[in-house]
């Protein structure tokens, strides 16, 4: 994995992402999370996964835009965004994000998917579809 990782102290999984430049939610990153996540279904060792952020601005950005182009690929890129926000709320593990930075978009639904989040006094969330007249991404529906 090239856009996350993973290390572990005891029952305690830390996932650190650095999807340079800003931690976009990119279809490789979104893959990448779905596959850890999804590994984790049977792990009985794991009973808390942290969620991290190595860029100092970002915690997570926003999804990719030009995803949303209409085009099968970004239709399908769309899709695994909204499995990932059910993946996240499916685990049986605690999910935590540490949020020191912009949450902003899918970024920011990616942080109200987990069961807990803590933010530092650099925190910053955002849904800015709402003023763009986009509808959000990650309310999954279960109909995909």
């Amino acid at each position: 994995m090239s856009k996350i990782a993973i290390s572990k102290e005891g029952k305690i999984t830390y996932v650190s992402i650095d999807n340079k430049p800003i931690n976009l939610l990119t279809i490789d990153l979104i893959n990448e999370l779905n596959k850890f996540i999804l590994s984790l279904k049977d792990d009985r060792d794991t009973t808390v996964v942290v969620f991290k952020s190595l860029n100092p601005v970002f915690f997570l950005a926003h999804l990719d835009i030009t995803l949303i182009n209409g085009t099968p690929g970004g239709q399908a890129a769309c899709i695994e965004f909204s499995h990932l926000i059910h993946n996240i709320k499916s685990m049986q593990q605690l999910s935590v994000c540490i949020v020191d930075g912009y949450a902003r978009g899918g970024g920011d639904e990616f942080v109200m998917a987990c069961d807990l989040s803590y933010g530092t006094e650099n925190a910053a969330f955002a849904q800015p579809e709402l003023y763009i007249n986009i509808p959000t991404g990650g309310a999954y529906s279960g109909t995909t």
